[in-house]
C-alpha cells in the first residue's frame, strides 16, 4: 500500500492557498501570460473598492496588461505605464527573473507610495503573480532623514551641504553657457541684541519670517540658504553674459531684498524694525571655488558693516599699494 503523507500537498490545496494569501496585507493578482488576471486577494479587492475602482469579480478576466498600458496614467492609478508595462513583458517572455517598482499613488487626503514585485508563479507554468506592498512608512522615514541632512530645521531652508552642491552645479551650468551667476552673503544687523533683550525664540521667528521674505524677493531658478546663526545666502543663476549688466540685474535683486527685509516685523506683541548688510560677488564660469566665492561676498558684507550697515557692497579686490 503505497504511503500517504499526513499534510495535503500546497500545489492542490488550494482552499489552504486563499486562506494564506486572503490574511496577507499586500494585494496579490495572479495573470496568465496573456496578461489576464485570474485571481485577486482580499487585499487587492479592500484597495480597489476603497478607490473607487472595480470590484474583485470584476477584475476576474481584466487584462492587467492593457490596464498598465494607459495612455495616461491616473492620479489614482496602481500603475505608472511607462514603468510597469515594458517590465512586466520582459517577465512574460522570460527576459528577467523578476520586475521591482516603486511608485507613489496618492489619494486625495493622504501620500502613499507602493513596491510592486512581478515574477513567476512557483509549480504553475506560464502562470505569474503580482504584489503590491505598502511602504509609506519606509518613505517618509527616508524623506525625513534627506531633509535633515539638507535642509535647515529651523527654516526649512537648504542648509550649508546643499548650498555648496547647488553652488556647484550653478559654476558648472555658467561655464557652459556663459552667463554669470551671483551669491549674495547676508547678515542680520543688530541680532544679538535681539536675542538679548526679547529672547531666543523671538530671534528664532524672525529667522523663520526673514527665510520667507528672502523666498519671495528671488526667482524660481534661484536659491535661498541658512548658513547658521543669522547668515544667509542667495545664489542668483542665469544672469546676463555681459558683466555689468549681470552685475546691476543682482544689484536690483540685492535692493529688492534689502526693502523687503527692511519691513517691520511682528514678533509676538513687538513690531520690531531688522536690517541685513549684504555682500555680493558676481561670477562667470568656474575660475573660482566655491570656497574662495564664499569668502569674497563674506568681505564683502563686512564691508557693508563697516559703511553703516542696511547697505549692499560688491566684492572688488583692493589695489595694491604703490
Amino acid at each position: 500500500m503505497p504511503k500517504t503523507s499526513p499534510h495535503p500537498s500546497p500545489a492542490r490545496d488550494d482552499s489552504m492557498s486563499d486562506a494564506v494569501l486572503n490574511s496577507l496585507t499586500n494585494q496579490i493578482a495572479v495573470i496568465d501570460q496573456s496578461g489576464v488576471i485570474l485571481y485577486v486577494n482580499l487585499a487587492w479587492h479592500a484597495f480597489a473598492t476603497s478607490n473607487g475602482m472595480a470590484a474583485d469579480h470584476q477584475w476576474i478576466g481584466t487584462n492587467y496588461l492593457s490596464v498598465c498600458d494607459g495612455d495616461e496614467p491616473q492620479p489614482n492609478s496602481e500603475t505608472d505605464s511607462a514603468k510597469t508595462y515594458p517590465g512586466m513583458v520582459g517577465v512574460i517572455e522570460g527576459r528577467a527573473d523578476s520586475f521591482v517598482y516603486e511608485y507613489p499613488c496618492h489619494s486625495p487626503t493622504e501620500k502613499r507610495w507602493f513596491l510592486m514585485r512581478m515574477g513567476p508563479l512557483w509549480g504553475r507554468p506560464g502562470r505569474f503573480v503580482i504584489s503590491h506592498h505598502n511602504i509609506t512608512a519606509r518613505v517618509l522615514v527616508e524623506e525625513e532623514v534627506r531633509r535633515l541632512a539638507f535642509y535647515d530645521p529651523l527654516t526649512n531652508l537648504p542648509n550649508r551641504r546643499l548650498l555648496m552642491d547647488r553652488l556647484k552645479r550653478a559654476m558648472a551650468s555658467s561655464s557652459r553657457s556663459c552667463q554669470h551667476g551671483a551669491l549674495l552673503f547676508l547678515d542680520l544687523d543688530h541680532f544679538k541684541q535681539l536675542n538679548d533683550s526679547l529672547g531666543h525664540a523671538m530671534g528664532d521667528e524672525l529667522l523663520k519670517q526673514v527665510a520667507v521674505r528672502l523666498q519671495a524677493c528671488v526667482r524660481e531658478v534661484d536659491s535661498v540658504a541658512r548658513l547658521g546663526g543669522d547668515e544667509f545666502v542667495v545664489l542668483l543663476e542665469d544672469l546676463s553674459v555681459e558683466s555689468a549688466q549681470a552685475r546691476s540685474q543682482a544689484e536690483v535683486i540685492a535692493n529688492k531684498i534689502l526693502s523687503t527685509l527692511g519691513s517691520p516685523y511682528t514678533l509676538g506683541d513687538n513690531l520690531y524694525s531688522s536690517t541685513p548688510s549684504i555682500g555680493a560677488v558676481v561670477f562667470l564660469q568656474d575660475h573660482e571655488t566655491i570656497l574662495e566665492l564664499l569668502r569674497r561676498a563674506d568681505d564683502a558684507m563686512y564691508q557693508s558693516k563697516a559703511a553703516g550697515r542696511n547697505t549692499v557692497h560688491f566684492y572688488r579686490v583692493e589695489p595694491t599699494p604703490a
